[in-house]
């Protein structure tokens, strides 16, 4: 005889099953997403850890010692890896090249500014941003105060303005620099790399977003069942409470799995995800899955009506998404949130299923993650049991 928890769990996925549409429709929200922010902020930035680097023109009209060093500092010493500087003869010529391109910024040193310098009557080097408000132009212009700062600390310490305008000159002629290695980024026991790292660093976010929002979908059916006396009636039945809650618990929590799943194959064959240490990430996924079941019957439970219960799910999914890291990972939270994300289940499970996925990390390494997740799950079960409706 079929039990009757499973009995009350296939009626609700039976209702489910008939709405196939929405279904591929809230499965397809993460990937959407994660392709979205794999091509604003992804490939690139992962390749080299860091963001692109931001196109500025500089242009030298007065050749001398001084102005070289100026533009190596910009070009090849602390604006080696936020600027790709190209360097043009004269400032018509960059003008020119500025007004019908894509560079942020355009510097140029003017004729006379070595001779400024010796002759103590100042320098000044023009600079021209593509917008006041743009990001890159701003980068340019951080990179160029700090290379004048470093230009007039030079000249500071210097005993007489030639002794310091000839070390400037050094610096521009220079043939021998520190430079920074950079091997490509590896990770342990074959992980991803490259754009597959930044893409494994947000899917599961992504992922655990939607399955809370899945989850309150899903719910809502339950929600209708008690408005419409369904509930009640399914009481008239033989059955105990524990089992009509443990049939809509079941209910929920096989759905989500499935669509989980779904979700993982799709982010491994269209995002190239390496779907590795299986047994830790079903830990992960499976405890978070009971989280959000739970919460969501605790919130039906609560609610007084289907448009009450969806109201709370509703701030409670955006809330536990913007705290516990589903667009953002939790890694580049603030200290302070990184630890209150870090406590809660959408938290813990992202940040474990990010680990899993870019290091290849076995469930004991991730084993406060996965402890902190079925507490969780456990807790707010034994709440919506308690306060169940009867």
């Amino acid at each position: 005889m079929t039990p009757p928890i499973v009995i009350v769990a296939a009626h609700h996925l039976r209702r489910l099953v008939r709405r196939p549409a929405l279904v591929l429709f809230l499965t397809a929200v993460p990937l959407t997403l994660a392709f979205v922010e794999s091509a604003a902020f992804g490939p690139t930035a992962a390749i080299n850890g860091a963001p692109p680097p931001v196109p500025v023109l500089f242009a030298d009209e007065d050749r001398s010692g001084a102005s070289r060093a100026l533009e190596a500092c910009v070009t090849d010493g602390i604006g080696k890896d936020p600027l790709a500087v190209t360097s043009m003869d004269s400032r018509a010529a960059a003008e020119a090249v500025f007004r019908r391109g894509d560079d942020a910024a355009l510097i140029v040193a003017p004729a006379g500014f070595e001779r400024g310098l010796r002759e103590g009557t100042g320098a000044a080097v023009k600079f021209f941003p593509r917008s006041a408000d743009d990001g890159g132009a701003n980068v340019a212009s951080e990179v160029l105060e700090t290379c004048v700062a470093l230009a007039n600390g030079t000249l500071a310490a210097a005993v007489t303005r030639s002794e310091g305008i000839q070390k400037l000159a050094g610096i521009g002629g220079a043939t021998t620099r520190v430079t920074v290695d950079r091997p490509p980024m590896t990770t342990g026991g074959g992980g991803n790399n490259g754009a597959d790292v930044f893409l494994a660093s947000i899917f599961p976010g992504l992922a655990l977003f939607a399955i809370l929002f899945i989850s309150q979908a899903m719910a809502a059916l339950l929600v209708r069942d008690r408005t419409r006396a369904i509930h009640s009636r399914i009481f008239t039945l033989p059955v105990r409470p524990w089992e009509v809650f443990g049939g809509s618990l079941l209910y929920l929590v096989s759905g989500l799995t499935v669509l989980l799943i779904m979700m993982g194959l799709l982010g491994g064959a269209l995002l190239h995800l390496q779907l590795q240490s299986t047994p830790a990430l079903l830990l992960l996924g499976v405890g978070f899955i009971v989280c959000a079941a739970a919460l969501q019957l605790l919130i039906g439970a609560s609610a007084k009506s289907d448009r009450g219960a969806q109201s709370i799910g509703a701030i409670a999914v955006m809330m536990l998404s913007l705290v516990g890291g589903a667009f953002v990972p939790v890694e580049n939270y603030p200290p302070a949130w990184r630890a209150l994300a870090s406590l809660l289940p959408n938290g813990a499970a992202q940040a474990g299923m990010v680990r899993v996925l870019t290091v290849n990390t076995s469930a004991a390494g991730v084993g406060t993650q996965i402890v902190t997740i079925w507490t969780w799950a456990a807790a707010l079960s034994v709440i919506a049991f308690t306060v169940r409706p009867r």
